[in-house]
């Protein structure tokens, strides 16, 4: 490195041609996927590795396990890195390996992505990742139950008025239970993302309730399932709570729902 005018820091013609190389190898790698180029690669970021682990050398982890993870976390950055978006690999890799590090350490999680400007976001202190893809069910496995289904959102006939997208928001939708996701066939309820059909206003935390209050009534509770144990957010923002101007490395704190699902805040998301 240099210090140029202005007292900026410019690379040396040696160090461009060397960066230029390494970018070259990665775009090789994602055009092939050869595994033997990707091997290469993290062997050629060893030092990077171990240079974080010894970061938590003081920690109750073995060394030899933090530097492990720490290689695994070199090789989910080389899988991940795509040259086009950010010439720097080591500002890419570092928050994917510390992140791998710190699970380890304390066994919690941490999510790191990208912004829509391709800046690096990290969600850390994640107790648990529930996946929740997935929107239209598949009305086939059911052809010979008898359903009762809203003729437009495909939901159960009681729940559209309810989750109209024309109409509602996800944190405008009041809560609701086992009378408005049973249907004509005896001890059947729909519940989740798949209750609501084609509409997309499901928040996570609502499908926590659907849950209770269906299993209560199974369990014959009624008293419970008719129990409505949830309190939205009349404003209809269902997010992670990140900044707008989030920048590198930024770091928030958010999560799906709660252990119990009692008030739900801003902190909630969408499914």
């Amino acid at each position: 490195m240099s210090l140029g005018k202005g007292g900026h820091v410019g690379m040396s013609s040696v160090e461009r041609s060397e960066q230029e190389e390494a970018l070259q190898r990665f775009r090789a790698y994602r055009r092939s996927r050869d595994r033997a180029l990707r091997n290469e690669l993290v062997e050629e970021y060893m030092p990077l590795a171990r240079s974080l682990a010894r970061r938590f050398a003081n920690r109750s982890e073995p060394f030899d396990d933090l530097e492990q993870v720490a290689v695994l976390g070199v090789l989910k950055a080389v899988e991940r890195f795509d040259p086009e978006l950010g010439k720097n690999f080591h500002a890419f890799a570092i928050p994917t390996v510390l992140g791998e590090v710190r699970r380890q350490i304390d066994g919690r999680l941490s999510v790191i992505g990208k912004t829509a400007e391709h800046r690096v976001l990290t969600l850390a202190d994640i107790d648990e990742i529930i996946c929740a893809t997935g929107q239209r069910p598949d009305l086939s496995v059911t052809g010979e139950l008898r359903l009762k289904l809203d003729p437009w959102l495909e939901s159960t006939e009681a729940l559209g008025p309810l989750i109209d997208p024309n109409v509602h928001s996800c944190g405008t939708v009041r809560p609701h239970g086992h009378r408005e996701l049973a249907h004509p066939e005896p001890g059947f309820f729909t519940v989740g993302v798949k209750s609501y059909g084609r509409a997309p206003t499901f928040l996570m935390s609502t499908g926590f309730e659907q849950v209770r209050s269906v299993v209560a009534a199974i369990a014959g509770d009624l008293e419970a399932a008719d129990r409505v144990d949830l309190e939205l957010p009349e404003t209809g923002v269902c997010g992670l709570g990140v900044p707008a101007n989030a920048g590198e490395a930024t770091q928030a704190k958010g999560r799906c729902g709660s252990e119990r699902p009692s008030v739900v805040k801003q902190t909630s998301c969408c499914g």
